[in-house]
């Protein structure tokens, strides 16, 4: 990997590892085959997919005390759209379904990336605040490929701690069609903030006409004394 790559790529792990201190080796892997591979779907049925984000939210218990971020970037220009942090008035579903589709076969991941990246982090695991040692990455490592013998780098589930601690719910998408988001709502927020404007001048317009209506009836009776 580049300089650049190997910068981000600890970035996303030392943030991962902080922020989920119940990852397990089987997370580990996963976040790096969804920094190579991304959503690993190179054809979406968006129907399908739009039916299975529902089902989803539909089974989100809703958490009042959720600290998390929207998003979590997982490098490689994807990142995680985290569930639980949507606010659907904002960022309705059929958004969502949108853009994993639109995310979904953009990049091809590369099997031999994938690999230097998990020896990478194999090799530099005592940097990371990771609760499990080299050898169970490794050991977990090693019987993923033995499920892959066939040249197929098939997804990885989370850890059932790591789902039972965190209650995993999102979709990878492309970072890029965060950023949109976030210029589309920022755009949404100026309009609003213009009409808000315009319609307070024209209530303080309205106040000062009452004012100078109520002023002038009470002049024309002191006139008329």
């Amino acid at each position: 990997m580049a300089k650049g790559e190997v910068r981000e790529f600890r970035n996303v792990l030392h943030a991962h590892a902080e922020r989920y201190p119940k990852m397990e080796p089987a997370d580990l892997l996963k976040l790096i085959y969804q920094n190579e591979f991304g959503p690993a779907h190179l054809h979406v049925d968006s129907e399908e997919s739009l039916s299975a984000i529902r089902e989803e939210f539909d089974g989100i218990e809703e958490e009042e005390d959720f600290e998390g971020s929207l998003y979590e970037d997982i490098g490689n220009g994807y990142v995680r759209l985290n569930f639980q942090a949507v606010d659907l008035l904002d960022y309705p579903i059929e958004k969502i379904n949108e853009d994993f589709v639109a995310s979904a076969g953009v990049k091809a991941g590369v099997p031999q990336r994938f690999l230097r990246k998990a020896d990478w982090a194999l090799a530099h695991l005592g940097e990371f605040p990771f609760h499990f040692t080299e050898e169970e990455f490794d050991e977990a490592f090693r019987r993923y490929l033995e499920t892959c013998k066939d040249g197929q780098f098939r997804p990885i589930r989370h850890s059932r701690t790591y789902r039972e601690a965190y209650a995993p719910s999102y979709r990878v998408i492309l970072k890029e069609r965060m950023r949109d988001f976030a210029e589309e709502k920022e755009k949404d927020i100026g309009k609003t903030a213009r009409v808000l404007k315009r319609v307070v001048w024209i209530l303080v317009f309205i106040a000062i006409l009452v004012v100078l209506t109520i002023a002038g009836i009470a002049g024309y009776k002191f006139f008329a004394l």
